[in-house]
């Protein structure tokens, strides 16, 4: 008889795929406009949006959120995949909590925060190397090699 998941195993798996799936329909949707989006008509939002879509960077933003989602689908570099989107969860909070302020607003802002940051959790085993004081340097070059590269830089 197979062995059963931890329940808790359903809670990521269902977040990764209602994240992964807001994020890829959020961004492909900047692009094909399936349905509208919501105009921002803040006062300081509202010129901040516009400007990153006049200089070309929201679609860069919207081209990784749609990555991402796609990422997170198909369960494939998944712990790189949520480090992608924390900047972009980061500011939608930020923009969406701090500085508009609206019902809806508050609740979106705080879900895509929210989600993100529980999805890096659940991963977190992934990143516990990332976290080490003072790391050594493994450099791609050195693929191969066993041992990593030792002294620090600038050492003669």
């Amino acid at each position: 008889m197979g062995r059963l998941a931890h329940p808790a195993k359903y809670v990521v798996v269902a977040a990764q795929g209602f994240f992964g799936g807001h994020s890829l329909f959020s961004g492909l949707n900047y692009f094909f406009q399936w349905l509208p989006s919501p105009q921002v008509t803040h006062p300081l939002a509202g010129p901040f949006i516009d400007s990153m879509t006049a200089m070309g960077l929201f679609d860069v933003i919207k081209g990784v959120e749609a990555l991402v989602g796609a990422l997170l689908l198909l369960n494939i570099l998944t712990p790189v995949a949520l480090l992608m989107e924390l900047p972009i969860s980061i500011s939608i909070f930020y923009t969406s909590v701090i500085v508009v302020h609206s019902e809806r607003s508050l609740f979106t802002g705080t879900r895509e925060l929210v989600l993100n940051l529980f999805l890096i959790a659940a991963y977190f085993g992934f990143y516990k190397g990332l976290l080490k004081l003072r790391p050594e340097m493994r450099p791609l070059w050195r693929w191969g090699a066993r041992e990593p590269m030792t002294g620090s830089p600038g050492q003669g």
